[in-house]
């Protein structure tokens, strides 16, 4: 499951870290789903005005292969690369009501977002600081004055 917007990639049910040329790479191929895409197209959306090596977008593809299986990147000799899997693309709304009502049935039907926040979620961090702020404001206060009039001694 692969989410371009918020650059997130899942692996049955589990979040896989990339590096973000590596994400950039994986958008391509799955943009130009089962279509060969040229290794000087992928180098030119992936680094755009930047010069790099070849061997960064093969350093890339080998990265995808380690996290899917071998063959879903298909290496074409001397043309380029081709992402050869059945994809499916959805609006985040309609993803949300297919998969998100599976896996957790009893939070959905239970949307409480539109409630108003309790006090206790929102205006406790405010008070926290507020309180912090004060305590620190009276100790430099009295930190100042008590070294502009220092106490007299008594003989």
């Amino acid at each position: 499951m692969l989410d371009a917007s918020e650059q997130r990639l899942q692996k049955n049910g589990e979040d896989i870290a990339l590096p973000p040329k590596v994400f950039e790479v994986l958008c391509v191929l799955i943009e130009h789903n089962q279509q060969l895409v040229s290794r000087d197209q992928l180098m030119k959306e992936v680094w755009q005005d930047t010069f790099v090596e070849e061997t960064n977008l093969r350093y890339c593809i080998h990265s995808l292969r380690k996290v899917f299986d071998k063959d879903l990147i298909e290496t074409v000799s001397k043309r380029g690369y081709r992402f050869n899997a059945a994809v499916r693309t959805y609006a985040r709304e309609d993803f949300i009501k297919k998969y998100a009502a599976q896996k957790y049935p009893a939070e959905l039907q239970h949307n409480d977002s539109d409630k108003p926040k309790s006090f206790s979620y929102t205006l406790k961090p405010l008070l926290l600081l507020s309180v912090t702020v004060l305590l620190t404001i009276a100790g430099v206060t009295a930190f100042y004055f008590r070294q502009t009039n220092p106490p007299s001694e008594n003989r």
